[in-house]
């Protein structure tokens, strides 16, 4: 009552609401439960609604998202809401929560509550109310058919700032502190209010139960359109001419439909499959590709739910986003695994994304660690766009923001804990929770799920970390895929949680710390202590275990330094991110580099997703990309000219280049340079790359402008080979780390050697180079083999056989082949693992010709369906060692 009483007196503030049928509605009191079905025009329409009819005491059936926002969760625990997950956003594993949300609706009903359900499920985005095949309302109505059914008719609502009809997504507790302000600036009393009629119906002449969900939902429908509205906006202020005017309705953006046309490219045996399927759930036998699921089909969420597990059994294919399926054509694409492929909705970029004028040099702001010159660049111009994903576009400001909250939080929970785990994919909240974690004083750890759980759990170990922040979203996908990895001796912390549990006080202190630091108050912003590891990564394992490699601020500074002078990027530059940051040029090249330059980046989580990363370099326009060789090679295979226009410049790394992929990029991008570089991950990563102006296709080019390199002898007495000789690679410079991490057997093998009086780090990689320095990479020391006492470099034999055979390896995607050694009773063999048609004696006819001896042969070829890769893209070695020791058991 109390409640409802102050829930009025607000409302009425900004509402002026009459209600028609409420008294007829209370004379037909019979002491039966009621079950309220309410259009849902606008955000604020529930609280108007308890606000009339708190006599009731409705509980409301809920969006669990909506409920766990600030100031909501509060009111609404006095309201006693049943909350249920949105299958929409949450996918198929919302759909235990939603049959239990609507079984607790029936017990409500049957045990004294009065319920309010929107039939909808959802917000209007276009005035009217479409219902369509969600069978909520209908299947309560079956189970409780003793309760009475009341149907309300709201109108005046369409229009509000808690609306679609402006055009964009509105923004509840946004929208509520605007309102406030706004009552407050006309002195509480004076401000204007908007006409609202709420009409109560308990209709005769509803279709029986036996008639169906469809018939229903369209009676329903039919009472909640009888009346068109029009949007209207009302005036915000009484110094402003008052009463409404009509606003042009505008949809908000959504999804758009996938061509049908893709669909009709699909094989007539998958089609038939999927239409089988379809009928078979709906009851459906008439309809196209070009029909809705839930329009035509009567297919709702629930449903489509468990069609989606058939696809994956059926198909091998599946989806977690049941948004992405609205006609019978998306299901073709999918069960045939072109969906993601042939979408055109990728979200498109906002005017303030592309610069304007003449680009300028870009440089680095003072401070002697990350987050002194992060914080100076981004409070620079705080209000440009800085990062984008999929979830939509962050400011300068919006990432200090969000990070600084975050690393109040994290001081707060993880108090005790030095090092913090994260495992997220190339996004910009990767970006935000590395950032925040530093802003805490914490260290962080970036976990790699690629490597298998035996690799996983040894990192654990190695970093000693209690805690790893990740997306329950990513972990579901994981799980699918067969990641089993767990935090040995730890626990997942996932920011979806951390989002709805972080309290008012840490907001305001992150927001104290931001404006601390846009007005230079950095003893405030920054904490007392700053780690002075800016990140652990661990090497990727291709060979051996991974190692621990602690990077300072200094190694990831001097690199990101050194790369954007050399490649000549500019402000007018954006990158294209798809590198996970547990991968070194991941960390430096798309988190660190964008943020301590203020480039704007644009990200995908899935580097595999060819199409989609063409369709977002088309929208989204880059200019430049980092990436290994194989994941630029899907892009330009399902890409034309037109998505990689804007493209001018590529850095290639982690693997060799092929020579097709630089004509191939030249070629799409009409003019770019692809330049090809060498690093390792105790570099920070780079230390060598092809300039723009003067690429050698083939090489890694010239060291960086503060990295010194020498090549020495790699047996005997270490000493300097001439030009043109192969040795061993030396690395010195301030991008050199310091040193792995203990393990818990003892500490690591040094991996640095003193020579002409200095310490260089001893990369284990051979190279030549030319007599202006350009280096070329020959392979690693552990990837030669000795036969017949000659050392044969497997790389170099690789390298001759994937020129050889290159038309047939143009349509693959990934690696098409590698060579792996094996020794059996004293004798050493070379086997050629491939995905090709390819015999024996046509491989050792193409090392021959291309000058190799008879001792470096090919001793055995095995086919497989795919070359096993590492999540950095190389080729994982130790996969294939262990197939060949599986062979021989």
């Amino acid at each position: 009552h109390i409640i409802g009483i102050h829930l009025g007196f607000v409302i009425d503030l900004r509402y002026r609401h009459r209600c028609g049928g409420l008294e007829e509605l209370e004379a037909k009191n019979d002491w039966r439960l009621i079950l309220f079905l309410p259009p849902h025009p606008a955000l604020v329409d529930p609280l108007i609604l308890h606000s009339v009819l708190w006599q009731y005491y409705p509980r409301a059936l809920a969006d669990a998202r909506q409920l766990n926002r600030p100031v909501i969760r509060t009111l609404a625990s006095y309201l006693n809401p049943i909350c249920m997950p949105d299958m929409q956003c949450d996918g198929r594993g919302a759909e235990k929560g939603v049959r239990l949300a609507l079984d607790m609706v029936t017990k409500a009903l049957v045990s004294g509550d009065n319920v309010l359900l929107y039939p909808a499920g959802r917000l209007t985005r276009d005035g009217q109310e479409h219902i369509n095949a969600n069978r909520g309302a209908h299947s309560i109505r079956m189970q409780a058919p003793e309760c009475r059914i009341v149907l309300i008719r709201t109108k005046g609502l369409w229009g509000s700032s808690f609306s679609y009809a402006l055009g964009k997504t509105p923004r509840l507790v946004q929208s509520v502190l605007r309102g406030m302000g706004w009552i407050f600036l006309n002195f509480v009393f004076f401000m204007p209010r908007r006409d609202v009629s709420i009409t109560f119906s308990e209709p005769e002449n509803l279709p029986p139960v036996a008639a169906g969900t469809r018939a229903f939902n369209k009676a329903l429908e039919n009472f909640y359109n009888a009346v068109p509205e029009e949007a209207h906006t009302v005036s915000k202020s009484f110094m402003m001419p008052s009463g409404a005017k009509p606003i042009p309705t505008k949809t908000a953006s959504g999804t758009e439909l996938l061509p049908v046309a893709a669909a009709e490219a699909v094989s007539a045996d998958i089609r038939e499959k999927v239409f089988a399927i379809l009928a078979t759930e709906s009851g459906v036998r008439d309809f196209d590709l070009s029909s809705s699921l839930s329009a035509d089909l009567g297919i709702d969420s629930l449903t489509l739910a468990n069609i989606i597990l058939v696809f994956e059994e059926a198909f091998g294919n599946t989806t977690d986003r049941l948004e992405e399926l609205t006609t019978v054509a998306h299901c073709v694409l999918l069960a045939a695994g072109l969906l993601r492929d042939a979408d055109n909705a990728v979200q498109a970029p906002p005017e303030s994304w592309f610069a304007s004028g003449v680009g300028s040099p870009l440089s680095l702001p003072r401070g002697e660690t990350l987050p002194e010159v992060i914080l100076r660049q981004c409070c620079n111009d705080a209000s440009k766009p800085l990062l984008a994903d999929a979830s939509g576009v962050l400011s300068r400001k919006d990432v200090l923001l969000r990070a600084f909250v975050l690393a109040e939080y994290l001081k707060s929970r993880f108090a005790d804990q030095q090092y913090i785990g994260i495992m997220l994919p190339p996004a910009a909240i990767a970006s935000v929770v590395w950032l925040a974690v530093l802003l805490a004083g914490k260290t962080p750890v970036m976990y790699n799920w690629t490597v298998g759980e035996r690799n996983f759990q040894h990192c654990m170990r190695l970093a000693k970390t209690s805690c790893v922040l990740t997306s329950r979203r990513l972990l579901e996908k994981l799980e699918e895929r067969g990641f089993s990895g767990n935090p040995s001796g730890g626990e997942w912390t996932f920011l979806e949680d951390i989002a709805r549990q972080i309290p008012w006080r840490i907001k305001l202190m992150g927001g104290i710390r931001f404006f601390a630091a846009k007005y230079g108050i950095s003893r405030l912003a920054l904490p007392r202590k700053i780690s002075p590891v800016a990140v652990i990564l661990f090497t990727s394992g291709s060979e051996s275990f991974p190692k621990g490699v602690p990077l300072s601020h200094g190694n990831i500074l001097a690199n990101c330094r050194d790369t954007v002078e050399v490649l000549g990027l500019t402000s007018e530059d954006r990158l294209l991110g798809m590198l996970p940051p547990f991968h070194s040029l991941g960390l430096t090249g798309n988190i660190v580099l964008p943020l301590v330059f203020g480039v704007p980046a644009v990200y995908h989580a899935n580097p595999t997703e060819s199409a989609r990363l063409a369709k977002i370099s088309r929208l989204w326009r880059p200019t430049f990309l980092l990436t290994p060789p194989t994941f630029l090679a899907g892009m330009l295979q399902h890409g034309t000219s037109e998505d990689f226009h804007s493209l001018r410049l590529g850095f290639v790394g982690a693997e060799k280049c092929p020579a097709a992929l630089y004509d191939a990029f030249f070629r799409l991008t009409k003019g770019g340079v692809l330049c090809e570089g060498y690093g390792v991950t105790e570099c920070a990563p780079a230390v060598s790359v092809n300039r723009p102006d003067d690429a050698h296709s083939g090489t890694i080019g010239l060291p960086l402008p503060s990295v010194r390199v020498a090549v020495v002898d790699e047996e005997g007495e270490m000493c300097r080979v001439p030009a043109g000789t192969r040795g061993m690679l030396l690395v010195a410079g301030p991008n050199v780390f310091d040193g792995y991490l203990e393990s818990a057997e003892g500490e690591c093998e040094s991996p640095f050697v003193l020579f002409e009086g200095h310490r260089w780090y001893r990369s284990g990689d051979l190279v030549q180079a030319d007599d202006e320095g350009r280096l070329s990479f020959c392979g690693r020391l552990k990837r030669f083999v000795k036969i017949g006492g000659e050392m044969l470099s497997l790389p170099q034999m690789e390298s001759v056989l994937l020129e050889a055979f290159q038309e047939k390896s143009a349509m693959v995607e990934g690696p098409a082949l590698a060579l792996e050694s094996r020794e059996e009773d004293g004798k050493t063999e070379i086997l050629l693992f491939t995905v090709l048609d390819i015999i024996q004696e046509e491989a050792n006819a193409a090392l021959r010709r291309a000058g190799f001896g008879a001792l470096a042969s090919v001793h055995g070829i095995r086919k497989l369906s795919g070359i096993p890769v590492l999540g950095t893209g190389k080729t994982d070695y130790r996969s294939l060692k262990k197939l060949l020791t599986e062979e021989l058991s």
